[in-house]
């Protein structure tokens, strides 16, 4: 029988709408894909949570890790797996625990810290990299071995899925007096990327606060926020504030200098139109202001144009025609990618 995946288009290709959907894939696919026999997925021992647990040959236990997004802690994630396992020994009828427990780690990218961190492991942890590639309207996964180089493909049946209004959350009150006070483009913008980031994973969460709707897993993982700003030079003007929690760099122009994580406004000083996210133009700009700052002005800024090419170039050194780009879903993507990471 034919599973049908669900699919994202981001702004540089494909990827599964979740891990969750990437594990699923995987696991209804796992002899065709890695040659292994299904054993267990999400199953808990001494309080780590194994992804997938497989059989190899002649009993061999395998361990798959799936990431979604690029993961640096992955190797350590395998480490306490291949510990827990080795000391509590489950399923010993199927598993010959004479033999190697085999490690797979599996995401579209992996971090230079999860190569030194294998240097140093005594642990066999095999890489491989996955690529959801398009072909007119076929689909197919790549699977490639980062040390042999040897390549696996299998066809992805993707279906797109018309949302539900049905099963989208209703917008808080709260939400909708914010919204009133914007133009009816912004208005309309704010509410896609609002169900953008409430769809991507379900332990997001929307919370009501004084005078913004914030999104995130609790205090000390926020992703996104909606509020509303008094104008400075038009007493009568709101202005949309759509806040993400994104990389920040120290240098304005060095690239390679993304370290951490903080909070970013997207906006504009546009104060003569009415449209300030859903146009956006030279007066657009991303500004780093911490929460708890006092001051009236911000610790760092960019315009959004400026903030795309130099995030773009620590990955691929690269300097796309942002024409091409959807600047603010660009920002919201990479705020759920980031976010995701930090769960």
């Amino acid at each position: 029988m034919l599973t049908y995946v669900n699919l994202r288009k981001t702004a540089t290709g494909w990827e599964f709408e979740s891990e969750e959907v990437l594990e699923d894939f995987a696991w209804a696919n796992l002899t065709q894909l890695f040659g292994l026999t299904p054993l267990k997925r999400q199953y808990i021992v001494n309080d780590q949570r194994c992804d997938i647990l497989a059989l190899g040959e002649n009993k061999q236990l395998v361990v798959l890790e799936l990431k979604n997004v690029e993961d640096r802690y992955v190797v350590q994630q395998l480490t306490r797996y291949y510990d827990a396992l080795r000391q509590e020994k489950p399923f010993n009828e199927e598993v010959d625990y004479q033999q190697p427990i085999g490690l797979i780690a599996v995401t579209p990218s992996f971090h230079k810290d999860n190569f030194t961190d294998r240097k140093y492991c005594h642990l066999n942890v095999q890489f491989l990299r996955f690529e959801v590639l398009a072909d007119g309207e076929k689909f197919y996964l790549q699977l490639k071995d980062v040390d042999s180089g040897k390549l696996t493909e299998f066809d992805i049946y993707y279906q797109e899925i018309e949302s539900n209004d049905d099963n989208k959350p209703a917008p808080p009150r709260a939400l909708i007096n914010i919204l009133s006070k914007f133009s009816d483009a912004d208005s309309q913008l704010l509410l896609r990327m609002r169900q953008k980031i409430l769809t991507f994973d379900k332990r997001m969460q929307e919370k009501v606060e004084s005078g913004s709707i914030s999104y995130g897993k609790g205090k000390s993982k926020p992703c996104a926020e909606i509020m509303g700003k008094k104008s400075t030079y038009r007493n009568n003007l709101i202005i949309p504030r759509l806040i993400l929690w994104l990389p920040i760099s120290p240098d304005l122009n060095k690239i390679n200098s993304f370290n951490r994580i903080g909070r970013m406004i997207i906006s504009s000083k546009s104060f003569p139109r009415n449209s300030f996210l859903s146009q956006i133009d030279q007066y657009s700009y991303v500004a780093y202001k911490p929460k708890e700052s006092r001051s009236h002005s911000a610790n760092q800024y960019w315009s959004i144009e400026q903030y795309i090419r130099l995030y773009l170039g620590t990955e691929e050194y690269v300097y796309p025609p942002l024409g091409d780009i959807d600047c603010i879903n660009f920002l919201v993507e990479l705020a759920l990618t980031e976010w995701l990471k930090r769960l």
